[in-house]
């Protein structure tokens, strides 16, 4: 959205509500009126156009402006309610293959932290990403520098869409319907035609029909959880009286998990529940979870008691809105729709939403340990979202020498020879992705981190003299293990961080090319493809995330949008060259344990060696006088003194060098 240029000048002070950077970083959190996020939104994307755009869905889409639809006024003039939507991704690297998330802040208007924690991830999202990218990290702890890092690359490779006030209406006056209709019984999962009424609806619709959104969350407020489909009473087991499982259940069970660990505890010590919208909270016809997960595919797989789930709608509000808007594609409704429901209150007080430094002054990829607030907590859960919609691989920096784990990682790398004379560490972990080599290289050793994903079925690292990795590969042997992630599946938070997953590799290169490349690659969550319960339908993972991690024939292309299911997920390439010149003197402390063995400093080596040639002059001088007496017979007598002979050692005069005593002179050691 182009901005008037008074709006670039008074951004940072509108932004400065949100941003880390001004005033108390322990200042709690605040509520915005509909009025100030609207500012904020347009501040955002008039400071930052290069990855924010800010679009409103009734102009981009043609919709209505209704009367009955007013949000204040200016100037004595109604305002019209708007439905504003950002995209948040590097504006000038986007490409189809960019894997799509969504973020709905509030369909009930009078559920509050959703707005809040959504405007407050674009913000840390854009502050952070934009920082990073120019370089001003030199005053950050290691910990936001981490963290800026990681969503610099969450920036750069996903396409972020929000909609912090999705019921406009309903938020300007704290309502949980718009004009008296619920926005979340407004969608066409069985309501026989009785859907879209709101422009609530609609403009999601709209933004639904043109994108194939894999991951989505739904802020809700007025109990705790984070749940995931089936939600309609359609999907109830009559015998059990417990929900049917989707047939992608393994894995929302499992992403749900994780993000009730990472998001972190509430005052009272407990995580969100998980579990289906069924069981936790309760079904409905009618909702955007089901609607978002299946409008692509059911119908065709239904049941006769089921026939129909999904049929036109024909609305009577706001005017006619064309039937074939909501008969979709197989195409672009196949996301994961989390429910999360935020707090036990609609509208917790102001002081339990949390404070910025739980966000700006810490490693973000870190689970805390002590309660964060409700829009701390949210934050978090919306960048691991973020996060698990693609897999990736990060290089890590080496093992530091002069450590036991560097010793450990030395003798555990499989293939790695012991002399470093040998081995080139290389660290792709920076901007730099090359890496030098001498020509007594024999082996290259790397580590890795695998992300976006819980489980690691394969990984391993390829070598070739090609970029395109076609001809003359090598390749190390093939692990397998879990990620950083996983451990929030499993609820393992205490030391997160400081217990590595990461692999690592010894890889043998070639020292008759000058020129090579390598590269990781994995193969991950491969269970997901298959259901631990009875599932209906009974048919395979029908979502986007799933297949597109498991199923390599998998491929949807839509409105210049693509999903190409793999096999494998490749990290960036590393370029290996060759130097003549000679290899820096290999540093034998990092195969003795570094500081934990004793090095000399030079002075010292120096006068070992001086030590050494007296010894081997003595020894040779003694020899001398030995021939010599044995030459001329002299007899021995009882006084070695008088006969002239040295006694058994070093000879009289030269000093043995295990007793030689060392002289200063100047300060300087002889």
């Amino acid at each position: 959205m182009a901005q008037p240029p008074w709006l670039v000048v008074v951004a940072a002070s509108v932004l400065a509500h949100g941003s880390a950077g001004s005033g108390d970083p322990d200042a709690m959190f605040q509520y915005r009126t509909y009025e100030e996020m609207v500012q904020t939104m347009m501040a955002l994307n008039a400071s930052h156009p290069d990855v924010v755009d800010l679009f409103v869905a009734q102009d981009k889409y043609g919709l209505p402006y209704p009367t009955d639809l007013q949000c204040g006024e200016e100037h004595g003039v109604a305002v019209p309610c708007k439905q504003y939507v950002l995209r948040i991704t590097n504006e000038s690297t986007w490409d189809g293959d960019r894997p799509e998330v969504f973020f709905s802040g509030a369909l009930h208007g009078n559920e509050r932290v959703g707005p809040q924690a959504t405007m407050e991830l674009a913000l840390l999202l854009v502050d952070y990403a934009t920082s990073f990218a120019a370089g001003s990290t030199s005053s950050d702890s290691t910990n936001v520098r981490r963290s800026k890092a990681w969503l610099h690359r969450l920036v750069n490779s996903r396409s972020i869409y929000m909609m912090p006030m999705t019921n406009s209406h309903g938020y300007y006056h704290n309502k949980r319907e718009e004009n008296g209709v619920d926005p979340n019984r407004d969608y066409n999962y069985k309501t026989n035609g009785n859907c879209m009424q709101a422009m609530t609806s609609r403009a999601v619709n709209e933004l639904w029909r043109d994108h194939m959104f894999q991951l989505a969350v739904t802020f809700h407020g007025g109990m705790r959880c984070v749940t995931y489909e089936w939600g309609a009473p359609n999907h109830m087991d009559a015998d059990s009286a417990r929900s049917e499982r989707s047939p992608d259940d393994t894995s929302q069970a499992a992403l749900a998990s994780a993000l009730s660990t990472f998001a972190g505890k509430f005052p009272d010590g407990t995580y969100y529940p998980t579990g289906t919208m069924n069981d936790v909270v309760y079904g409905v016809y009618g909702g955007m979870e089901d609607w978002a997960y299946a409008a692509s595919w059911e119908n065709e797989f239904a049941s006769r008691r089921d026939s129909a789930i999904f049929a036109p709608c024909a609305p009577t509000q706001y005017g006619e809105y064309p039937p074939e808007k909501t008969s979709y594609n197989n195409m672009t409704h196949r996301a994961f729709n989390l429910l999360v429901e935020t707090s036990d209150s609609k509208h917790p007080v102001q002081s339990a939403l949390g404070l910025r430094s739980s966000i700006y002054d810490v490693d973000l990829e870190a689970v805390p340990t002590a309660p964060v607030g409700h829009v701390v907590q949210n934050v978090r859960l919306g960048l691991l979202v973020i996060d698990m919609v693609q897999p990736y691989i990060v290089w890590q920096p080496p093992v530091p020498k002069h450590t036991s784990h560097k010793r450990q990682l030395t003798s555990t790398v499989a293939g790695c020879p012991l002399s470093d004379l040998h081995v080139v560490d290389c660290d792709a972990s920076g901007p730099m992705s090359t890496c030098a080599m001498a020509i007594t290289t024999t082996h290259v050793r790397v580590r890795w981190d695998v992300l976006g994903s819980f489980t690691v079925d394969e990984t391993f690292v390829q070598v070739s003299t090609d970029a395109a990795f076609d001809t003359g590969q090598g390749a190390s042997p093939v692990l397998s293990g879990v990620t950083r992630r996983q451990r929030y599946v499993d609820k393992v938070v205490e030391d997160s961080q400081s217990i590595s997953t990461a692999f690592a590799a010894c890889v043998p290169v070639s020292s008759a090319s000058s020129t090579m490349f390598l590269r990781a690659q994995a193969k991950v969550d491969q269970g997901w493809a298959f259901q631990k319960a009875a599932v209906s339908p009974h048919v395979p993972p029908q979502s986007h995330v799933v297949n597109a991690r498991t199923n390599p024939q998998y491929k949807m292309e839509w409105n210049g949008r693509r999903i190409q299911g793999a096999d494998y997920f490749y990290s960036p390439v590393i370029t290996l060259t060759t130097s003549a010149a000679p290899p820096p003197s290999p540093d034998t402390s990092s195969r003795h344990g570094g500081t934990d063995g004793f090095r000399l400093p030079v002075s010292g080596v120096v006068l070992v060696a001086v030590a050494s040639l007296l010894t081997v002059g003595a020894l040779g001088l003694w020899l001398v006088l030995r021939r010599r007496r044995a030459k001329y017979k002299r007899t021995p007598t009882t006084d070695p003194a008088e006969a002239g002979a040295p006694p058994d050692g070093p000879p009289v005069g030269v000093a043995h060098p295990d007793i030689q005593t060392m002289k200063e002179e100047d300060g300087d050691p002889l």
